[in-house]
């Protein structure tokens, strides 16, 4: 599987990731990485809720 989408860039020309990879990443962050200080990963739970609610590419839109 591909992480990054096929013919699409930035105007610097860095590739696009796909959005299921987007999701994969807040998801590692939010339930499994150990935050560097108590709390450290609240953001990224309360992404990964945003992004379970409402979708991967509305959430980035």
């Amino acid at each position: 599987m591909r992480l990054t989408l096929i013919g699409y860039s930035d105007e610097e020309g860095r590739d696009i990731v796909e959005d299921g990879f987007c999701a994969a990443v807040v998801e590692y962050y939010a339930k499994w990485s150990k935050p560097r200080q108590p709390g450290g990963n609240i953001k990224a739970q309360q992404a990964l809720r945003l992004i379970q609610h409402l979708g991967m590419r509305v959430f980035i839109h």
